[in-house]
């Protein structure tokens, strides 16, 4: 039932941003253990040159969420604003097969998929500007977000974390 639900959204998402926005489904590798993690990639049309966009990990809500249609008029609105938005789908989202869906920590290896996603795009996007990218997320999302960016060393420039879950108590 997940993977069909999965293939839905990633068919609506292939026929509204049709003309609209560069879409794309991606996946990477977390750095941790290899893990493949699926993402979607909202870019402009029309690209502004090397290190032309800033960018944002979106980051979504949930504990055993996923990315879904929803959060399309908020990413339209920011991709026509100029931003390159990724969405990983960290080890835990429902859709990719029991494996992904299990594999979910809880702020651990979770939060290294989500910050994966900033090495896919600064070695696969020349026109994002690795010093101008942020990651954001609500509420689970905002947990993964408050995690990354607490850490000693992260690239982002900005972090919003939008009613996060701040204490597990």
């Amino acid at each position: 039932r997940d993977i069909d639900g999965k293939a839905r959204i990633d068919s609506i998402y292939a026929q509204v941003t049709q003309g609209v926005v560069d879409y794309q489904k991606i996946s990477y590798y977390s750095s941790i253990d290899g893990m493949e993690i699926p993402a979607y990639v909202y870019q402009p049309l029309e690209k502004r040159g090397s290190g032309g966009h800033a960018a944002m990990i979106w980051v979504h809500g949930g504990v055993h969420g996923n990315w879904s249609a929803s959060y399309w008029p908020f990413v339209k609105e920011a991709v026509e604003r100029g931003y390159v938005i990724i969405a990983p789908e960290y080890r835990g989202s429902p859709g990719y097969g029991e494996e992904h869906h299990r594999a979910i920590d809880y702020g651990g290896y979770e939060v290294d998929d989500c910050m994966d996603a900033y090495t896919w795009m600064v070695e696969n996007l020349p026109h994002v500007d690795r010093d101008r990218v942020g990651m954001m997320g609500w509420s689970h999302g905002g947990f993964i977000t408050v995690h990354a960016v607490s850490r000693e060393e992260h690239p982002f420039q900005a972090g919003a974390a939008l009613v996060p879950v701040t204490n597990l108590i």
